[in-house]
């Protein structure tokens, strides 16, 4: 009884020593990270990024972090091709309320903002928008639009033919 076990065992850590190390082909997904240039402008964030051969990406798409943005709040050029972005779901701004509960922490996250939303945005690109060696990428706030904070960006594959927030 003790030898069944045992054969079942091996032949249990066998199989999935050979699934991991090779067995199963795992997708390994290529990104171009960008980097931050420095900032042109008030309401201007700048990425420049180097792509060494264009044609590797089928579906180009912009993917990056953002805090505070709503709808209609602002655009991406890239290569100086416009993209209008999409707004967070709840990025509205907060209605202040004069009462009581304003104070301790719940008044302080609600009265300076601190509460925005982090999410993930994927920008589809059109194909001929990028091109071999460095792309620029700059994110423009719209006018009398507040002001939001892209945290990370980079190209990628996608699959999406929308964005996707």
């Amino acid at each position: 009884m003790k030898n069944i076990v045992l054969s079942t065992f091996l032949v249990t850590v066998i199989v999935c020593a050979i699934l991991v190390t090779g067995g199963c082909e795992k997708r390994q997904t290529v990104y171009y990270q960008c980097l931050t240039e420095r900032d042109v402008a008030e309401g201007v964030k700048a990425y420049a990024v180097t792509i060494p051969e264009a044609g590797i990406i089928k579906n180009p798409g912009l993917m990056f972090l953002v805090r505070g943005l709503g709808d209609k709040e602002g655009y991406v050029l890239v290569n100086g091709n416009r993209y209008e972005l999409p707004g967070l779901p709840g990025s509205t701004p907060l209605e202040q309320e004069d009462s009581e509960q304003q104070s301790g922490k719940e008044g302080w996250y609600t009265s300076n903002g601190s509460d925005e939303l982090l999410g993930k945005i994927v920008l589809p690109l059109a194909l001929e928008h990028i091109h071999d060696g460095v792309n620029r990428i700059v994110f423009h706030k719209a006018t009398d639009a507040d002001d939001f904070r892209v945290t990370d960006a980079r190209i990628t594959s996608v699959a999406a033919l929308e964005a996707i927030v």
